[in-house]
């Protein structure tokens, strides 16, 4: 018989998943390569006719208490069910020492732990996460991030890189959430310089990241220009406004080297380069064993002087941008889309299903 599979994905305060949610659990599950497999449902409500695995996703509800999650457990070992936990961040670990943060709270990180001592196996995406989760349930699989080729890979074909505009104009581009506005300040010396260098020649988008003026303030003069995602800012609607919006030579991806972002996935290569844009990337953990040097990016340490040049050179090598959007391009339709990897939800799910280990 067909496992009947239930989603219960991070939502916001008005009940709206994620986009993690989206990219971790509903776009894999809702895919054809996991039809045959499993019947899957999502949403706050059980389904009538029962249920055989249910999956968490990190804080589970934007409202929710150790109270309400010790009470959601306890429902799903009434109705016979297994409990799989998926988390695609360190949350134990985030802003730990910094109570001024609305997330993650003591409160957060008690229900993150919570489920994870619970849950009869535990997903997440890489490596260091399956290693600082561990301590606290040994049954753990990795099942690293893939993005969905039917969003991406539609009838219209993505440039790459982008066409050249009538003005000339180079843009370098930065999409992410709030989350990431250190990772932006890290930059930001080497990103005001190579803007300077190239007045009238380079412009700088952001799409998200911080709509803060104090630090729209700290570009000054300089071309910086924040985009209006217009009201698509989730996921399904997001990814065809960026193929349609995001007309960028170059892409950054910086990344503070911390214990909470040593566990973080590689996603904003698999974004930038489903999108056509060749990118360069912090020299960390999350992208130093995908991103090949000099092929399917540039990885730059984290110092300014680093950052510099590798912004100058990008800028200044149009082939090295189109031959590294094409190889990135390549790498992530072979072997990270989910038309290959959504069959990776399927052996977590039988072993849990069937008790069998995880690893």
């Amino acid at each position: 018989m067909m496992l009947r599979v239930h989603l219960l994905c991070e939502t916001d305060r008005f009940g709206n998943p994620h986009g993690s949610g989206q990219i971790r659990l509903l776009r894999p599950f809702s895919h054809p390569v996991l039809a045959e497999s499993f019947r899957m449902s999502s949403g706050a409500e059980f389904p009538r006719d029962g249920v055989d695995v249910v999956l968490v996703e990190r804080g589970w509800r934007a409202d929710a208490t150790l109270q309400s999650a010790e009470a959601l457990v306890t429902e799903i070992r009434k109705i016979g069910a297994k409990l799989i936990y998926t988390l695609d961040d360190n949350l134990l670990d985030l802003h730990r020492g910094q109570p001024w943060h609305e997330f993650s709270t003591d409160v957060k990180r008690n229900i993150v732990r919570y489920f994870l001592c619970k849950a009869d196996g535990v997903v997440v995406s890489t490596e260091p996460l399956q290693r600082r989760v561990g301590k606290l349930n040994p049954n753990v699989a990795v099942v690293p991030n893939a993005l969905d080729e039917r969003l991406f890979l539609g009838d219209e074909d993505i440039p790459l890189p982008p066409v050249a505009r009538d003005d000339g104009k180079l843009i370098v581009g930065y999409m992410g959430t709030h989350s990431h506005l250190n990772d932006l300040l890290m930059v930001l010396e080497p990103l005001r310089a190579v803007l300077r260098a190239y007045q009238g020649k380079v412009e700088f988008q952001m799409v998200g990241i911080s709509e803060d003026n104090r630090i729209i303030q700290c570009f000054d003069a300089l071309p910086l220009k924040v985009l209006d995602t217009a009201g698509n800012h989730f996921y399904p609607n997001f990814i065809p406004w960026a193929k349609r919006n995001l007309m960028w030579d170059l892409a950054i991806a910086p990344l503070e080297d911390s214990q909470f972002t040593s566990s973080k996935s590689d996603i904003k290569f698999l974004d930038y380069a489903l999108l056509g844009v060749p990118g360069i990337y912090s020299n960390v953990e999350s992208y130093k064993h995908t991103v090949e040097q000099g092929k399917t990016g540039i990885l730059a340490d984290n110092s300014p002087r680093c950052w510099k040049e590798a912004l100058t050179a990008m800028l200044e090598n149009q082939c090295a941008r189109s031959d590294m959007a094409r190889a990135a391009r390549v790498y992530v339709e072979g072997k990270r889309i989910l038309k290959h990897c959504a069959v990776n939800w399927k052996d977590v799910i039988i072993k849990v299903a069937e008790k069998t280990k995880l690893n």
